[in-house]
């Protein structure tokens, strides 16, 4: 559960003064590139320390068991795969031909047999840019990669904050059920004192059935969280109890945060800069393709009929008047423009949308600080005189009532605003491909 320091800490100026600096300067080149990487590290799953889980050890137990991970790595070795095949040459072809040949043996004696060796040549570059094309395909498929493994690093972030908030909210539901088994006890010892009234005792006993039908749907949530946690490393069972020691705890401080965040980290601009790069490159060969390649021919030649030998050589190439690959070459160079137009108006879209989200953070931060340190220290000291006023017969079990609902209630609803402002923050994260948390930003490589 997040405490007071920790909500008044998590969205802070500097963060807010580095994205809006970052919108100004930033470039399209490579500095939103450094971003979107999760390194998992399987050594920290031990979980033998505990009957509860910590972050780190569900991080550790996904590293070792989740089957995406594996998967980014046979991409990787497809696509480097594809540079070895895009840098080899052509086969060379074997030609045999028989001319003047007869349909009786005779024939062969004025046949003339020729056994050509052909290989084409690719001038001008044309390997170098198809090299180059699989390399930045190469370069594609790392990006995807980190922002997966990125994307399934905030996935187990989002499912243990829910499964936190079931916890907490079991916790909650279960001291609610307690407080309204202490009220029913009460009443019932006031009326056999002739002290409370037998319609008090069914309002009470209603109340208590009431939380514990919903202590036992915060049971059901907590199992339901429980198992889609687990299920990022195949654990059908469910049973997890994780401890507070979460991303978001006492230890992270803005001030050792220097972290630039710039609309060219999120995932859209980058997947554009990466479609341009490809553009690019094919534009380089289709460039490359438009001129000619050189095909070289030699080879052996019989003339039976003169008992002869004689070599036989040959070059031919494609007269490049027609063809040149100019509408493709101007169609690429189009598609090329318009990306890069698309590009400035994401980098504005995404300036709004982070904008938006800090904003929204704050909102939850002050809603925090408010429940705490005003409403639910008024909530609790209301409900303590409400509870003396009730025992000495001044108000009436309702006006009791209503003093708890609204004490449960602010509880609840900091618990639902944690798991909100959570949310929200994996939300932004997903977006500018940076953890903002400070134990885990240590191991995110920039």
């Amino acid at each position: 559960m997040l405490s007071k320091h920790l909500a008044s800490k998590l969205i802070y100026p500097r963060l807010i003064i580095a994205i809006m600096i970052g919108f100004g300067q930033a470039s399209l080149a490579d500095s939103g590139l450094q971003q979107w990487q999760y390194e998992f590290d399987s050594t920290s799953s031990d979980t033998s320390k505990g009957d509860s889980l910590s972050f780190n050890q569900i991080l550790g137990l996904v590293a070792e068991q989740n089957p995406i991970l594996m998967s980014l790595d046979w991409k990787l070795k497809s696509a480097e795969k594809k540079i070895q095949q895009a840098g080899l040459l052509t086969n060379p072809e074997l030609e045999l031909e028989f001319e003047e040949v007869g349909w009786n043996a005779p024939g062969f004696k004025e046949s003339e047999i020729t056994f050509l060796l052909s290989q084409d040549l690719e001038f001008f570059g044309q390997r170098g840019a198809r090299k180059r094309l699989a390399e930045v395909n190469l370069d594609v498929i790392k990006w995807e990669n980190r922002k997966a493994a990125f994307g399934l690093y905030l996935d187990a972030k989002s499912r243990f904050f829910k499964l936190a908030h079931a916890q907490q909210q079991s916790i909650l539901t279960d001291e609610a059920v307690k407080l309204s088994q202490s009220i029913r006890d009460n009443i019932a010892a006031k009326i056999n004192k002739g002290a409370a009234l037998q319609s008090e005792l069914l309002l009470a006993e209603l109340e208590f059935q009431k939380t514990r039908l919903d202590f036992n749907t915060a049971l059901r949530e907590r199992k339901n969280m429980s198992l889609k946690l687990s299920a990022l490393w195949g654990d059908k069972n469910g049973n997890i109890v994780i401890r507070h020691e979460s991303p978001c705890d006492d230890t992270f401080n803005s001030k050792t945060q220097d972290i630039d965040i710039i609309a060219d980290s999120s995932a859209g601009i980058i997947e554009m800069i990466y479609r341009k790069r490809l553009l690019e490159s094919e534009t380089r060969l289709s460039v490359a393709e438009a001129r000619p390649s050189v095909t070289l021919k030699g080879g052996y030649k019989r003339l039976e009929s003169e008992k002869t030998n004689s070599f036989v050589l040959g070059i031919s190439f494609p007269l490049p008047f027609i063809n040149r690959n100019q509408g493709r070459r101007a169609g690429l160079k189009a598609e090329i423009i318009s990306l890069q137009y698309e590009i400035e108006q994401s980098r504005l879209e995404a300036s709004a949308v982070i904008s938006s989200f800090i904003g929204r953070l704050e909102q939850h931060n002050d809603k925090i600080n408010a429940i705490d340190t005003l409403l639910l220290p008024t909530a609790g000291r209301a409900y303590k005189d409400l509870e003396q006023a009730y025992n000495a017969g001044r108000i009436p079990y309702t006006s009791l009532l209503e003093g708890k609902r609204t004490l449960m209630n602010l509880r609840f609803e900091k618990n639902d605003l944690i798991l909100s402002m959570r949310n929200e923050q994996i939300e932004l994260e997903r977006i500018i491909g940076i953890t903002l948390d400070k134990n885990q930003n240590e191991r995110f490589k920039r």
